[in-house]
Parts: structure tokens; sequence; C-alpha cells
């Protein structure tokens, strides 16, 4: 998530006003509640703090320890599982002027949980960007001008057709971008 918070600013993740789900695709991810330890890319602890993630909300921390609140939905298209989150207010008292300049958009990630592994693996901004510009993608958008990033505008149905289509495809939800985090033992031990 730190990768994503960073691309986030820098106009790298796939952001949409709407909902990447329709309410029919909603489900539960048995086993995905409780503790997990966010992974660096040596596979090393990012934070000291273990991300909650939970029914309907996921507590993050940054690698100082920082926190983020994320309300989570999960859906289902198929056999393939998804998470659409979008940040949740601050919890500290913010300026109406702060509040003004941040946008309640949803980001989408693919779930795949082995054994005590969750990864999570958005959509590559690189590669919607470049099958906009090709045709081979055709999804409503926005461009600011002068500035290099896009802001969907795409209903749900036409995400779901679109995350239907790219489920599994490994240049859709790239590897690269993916983030891994493991049970943590504490949590484990909950579970048991």
């Amino acid at each position: 998530m730190a990768v994503a918070v960073a691309c986030l600013f820098a106009g790298c993740v796939v952001q949409s006003v709407n909902p990447y789900y329709t309410t029919d695709s909603v489900c539960t991810v048995p086993g995905i509640g409780g503790e997990w330890t966010a992974l660096d890319d040596q596979g090393k602890p990012e934070s000291p703090r273990p991300w909650i993630i939970g029914p309907d909300k996921i507590f993050t921390f940054n690698k100082n320890g920082a926190p983020g609140t994320l309300k989570a939905v999960y859906f289902r298209i198929g056999e393939t599982l998804f998470l659409d989150t979008t940040a949740e207010g601050p919890t500290q008292q913010m300026s109406a002027w702060w509040t003004m300049h941040v946008y309640p958009v949803h980001v989408v990630s693919r779930i795949d949980v082995k054994g005590d592994r969750l990864t999570l693996t958005p959509v590559d901004y690189n590669w919607i960007e470049k099958a906009l510009k090709d045709g081979r993608v055709k999804l409503p958008h926005l461009r600011q001008r002068g500035e290099d990033s896009l802001l969907f505008t795409a209903s749900p149905e036409a995400w779901m057709d679109f995350l239907k289509k790219y489920a599994r495809d490994g240049n859709v939800f790239s590897e690269k971008n993916a983030l891994h985090l493991v049970r943590s033992k504490d949590s484990q031990d909950k579970a048991q």
C-alpha cells in the first residue's frame, strides 16, 4: 500500500469515481480477517504494525507506523475475488479547505489468498493508459489538462465487464504492483 499511496500522488493508480462492483457481486472472503504484515521487496516486514483487515474496513500502516483507514468492499466475478477500497474520512479535525482537495475515489485490487499469504494486486496504470490510447479498452475517463493522470467515470457495470475479461491477465494485474502480506503470528493463533 505504501507503493500504492506513493503512486496515488504520482497519478499511477487506476482510480474511479464509481465503484468497481455491482451490489449482486458483493461477497465475504472467509479467512481474510485478522492481522497481516505487509512485506517489502525483500520479503521483510514493511511496517512495525500489522494491517488489520476486517469485513468492511482495513487499517493500514506505512513504514513509519502512520495509520490510514480504508473502507473495503469485497466482490466476486466468477472465481476471482476483488477488493474495492476508498479512503475513510480523516480521524482528526481537518480544515474544510483541505477536505475540498480530497477526491473520494475507488481503487480495485485482485485478491489472492493462499494459506497464510495474501496478495493484493491493483490494475496496472501504464497498461490501462496504453490500452486506452490504442483502443483495446474503452472506458469513460477524464484527463486533467496538463496532468498525466486519469480519473475514470465508468459505471460499476462497465467495470464488472472489464474485470471479467481481464481478471487473470498478468499484464493488467501485474506482479510488479502487487502488495504481499503474511498473516501475523498472533492472528494465526487466534484463528485456530
